[in-house]
Parts: C-alpha cells; structure tokens; sequence
C-alpha cells in the first residue's frame, strides 16, 4: 500500500500561500456549474472535455480560480480560447480530434491545473497580478475520471473565476510549463528524473521576471518534486519543494513573487519510488507517470517545453536512488 499523505511545502526563497477558501471580498465572480458525468463502476475516462461560454462583451481580469468536483475526478487541465475556437456546444463532449491542448494554449491561453485527484482548489494571485480574458471567452478542459469504487457515479464540477477591475490590475500574468515527458522510471528502486530548462537560451537575452504561482503535477508513484533557480549566480537557490503523495492541492502562489534574475531558467525533478516489477512510463492513466511543472510569471512572453524526445540519461546513485537526466527544449511564444 502506498504510504499516507504528506503535504511538506517548502518555499525556502519566499513565502508560501496555501489554504486559500476560495475568491477573495469584493471580487466579481463568474460562476458555472457543468452538468455531471456518468462514470461506470471500475471505468476510467481520459477523452472527454468540457466547454463553458463565459458570456463577457468585455475582458475580464481573473485574479482566482476555484474548482469544486465530486468523487472521480482524477485530473483536469482548463484553458481559455476565442469563442468559435472549437466548434462544440457548451457542457461535455468527446475530445476526439477536435480538441488538443497546444491548439487551446496557443489559441488563449493556460488557465487552471487541477492536482491530481483534489477536489476542492483555489489558485490566487498576489494583489494586483490577473489573467487577462478576451471578450467573448471560452473556458475549455479535457478531464481525467476515474470511477475506483464498485458502484456507479454522476460525478461534476463547479469552477468560479474571481475577477478584479482592470484598474486594479498591475500585473499581467502568463503561463510557464514544462514537462519531463521522457519518464521510465526503473522497477523495484527510488530514482529521481531531472532537467534544467535554459530561458535565457530560449529568448536570447537575460532573464527578467519573476515567479507569481507554481503547480507540480505527477501521479501516484511519486513522492514530490524540486524546483530551483538553475545557471547564473543563483544556480541551485530553491524555489519550491514538496513532499506529498497525490490528493491534496498542491500549488502555491509566491510571497512575495519570486525575481529569477540572476539565473538563467529552471531546473525541476520528481522522487518516484517504483516497487513493482514494471518500468513505469509517461502517461494520461493512473497506472502511468507524469513530472509537470506550471507556473505563471510577469513576462511578456509565455513559456513551454521540457524534456520531450530522446532519453533519460542515468548519472548515478545519490543515497540509493537512481538520477536521471534529459535535454529540456525551452520555447518562448509571444502570447496573451
């Protein structure tokens, strides 16, 4: 059996926000309540979305994000896109071909990431720092069931966008993700799966921002991840670390937010302990493995990319766990 939850945020460099109820006095909120979805008992969905018409003639400023769902919902990722970008109907539909994450991303932008198997999770921003959301906006995610139980279920989910006045706006926020995708975690060991992402590389000039949120992502297997300052005179200076099994919010945002100048990008790793018989491989499912790290920041630019082809490289042993490297690609994309 896998051991109990242990939730251990560490934010050496700033402080750590977490706990939050939800939007905060004052702001305006946009709420929408999607219809459930059946889940078979034993059965396991990773090819649906959803689609929810905010309805604004105007931009809004999200400053929060609240999802409440009922039992089952493993993992969901949501965007915001253009009305019109897929052509569906509100509530929920088959993925299909129809739907893809890099087209949402490129199209609008990255919205919300759930933790893998929480059901009630707030994202906020410090004062004054939003996501901006083009008039005519349409929030759209494709969602990870898992029904583990012996009987059937009508499982669905609230999500409430706190919104604050464009003149209470000083920040602007984008997304930054990165994704350690080359995973075969070795059988029968610890082993811990690392890259260092070059943003300075990516944009051909010194780094000039700051971190405002951070969201690791991984599955069952793991124990935690690290997230650090990598290259520069801050190599090796933490950002984030946390040890906990999955089923609990595992984001935080940074406060104060976090200046990255000085360094040249970021290095993040996930702890896998492995006792099965198997290699373990990435993956959408629960028996797979994911190292996913979502931030946002203040820069002009949006930030994707990680360890994306070839293989994990074995370095060594470091106190009996195996480490392992790869090459992370880093994109800077002129975004909203």
């Amino acid at each position: 059996m896998r051991s109990a939850l242990l939730l251990v945020p560490l934010c050496l460099a700033v402080g750590c926000d977490d706990g939050d109820p939800g939007p905060a006095p004052g702001d305006v909120t946009f709420e929408h309540d999607f219809e459930s979805v059946p889940v078979e008992a034993g059965q396991e969905i990773t090819s649906m979305c959803l689609s929810w018409t905010i309805g604004n003639e105007e931009p809004i400023f999200v400053d929060s994000v609240t999802m409440n769902a009922g039992p089952g919902w493993h993992h969901s990722n949501w965007f915001y896109v253009p009305e019109g970008t897929f052509s569906v109907e509100d509530g929920a539909w088959e993925c299909g071909d129809e739907f893809d994450q890099v087209t949402a991303a490129l199209a609008g932008g990255v919205l919300f990431a759930q933790s893998t198997q929480a059901t009630d999770e707030t994202q906020r921003f410090a004062d004054g720092a939003a996501l901006e959301l083009p008039a005519h906006a349409v929030v759209t995610s494709q969602i990870h069931l898992v029904n583990a139980g012996e009987e059937d279920i009508d499982t669905g989910v609230r999500m409430t966008l706190g919104a604050v006045d464009e003149a209470d706006v000083n920040i602007r926020l984008r997304p930054l993700s990165f994704d350690f995708h080359q995973l075969a975690i070795p059988p029968g060991q610890k082993s811990r799966f690392e890259t260092d992402c070059d943003l300075e590389d990516a944009t051909g000039a010194p780094i000039d921002m700051s971190l405002y949120y951070v969201l690791p992502h991984y599955h069952s297997w793991a124990e935690g991840m690290d997230i650090q300052l990598a290259g520069g005179e801050r190599d090796g200076e933490q950002v984030y670390q946390i040890e906990s099994t999955i089923g609990e919010p595992l984001g935080s945002a940074l406060t104060p937010p976090l200046s990255m100048t000085g360094s040249r990008g970021i290095r993040f790793s996930c702890l896998y302990d492995n006792p099965s018989e198997r290699t373990i491989g990435y993956g959408n499912s629960r028996d797979d493995e994911m190292c996913i790290f979502l931030a946002f920041t203040d820069s002009e630019l949006s930030f994707g990319g990680g360890v994306l082809s070839g293989d994990a490289v074995l370095q060594g042993e470091e106190d009996g766990v195996a480490v392992y490297t790869g090459d992370c690609i880093a994109l800077g994309l002129q975004g909203r």
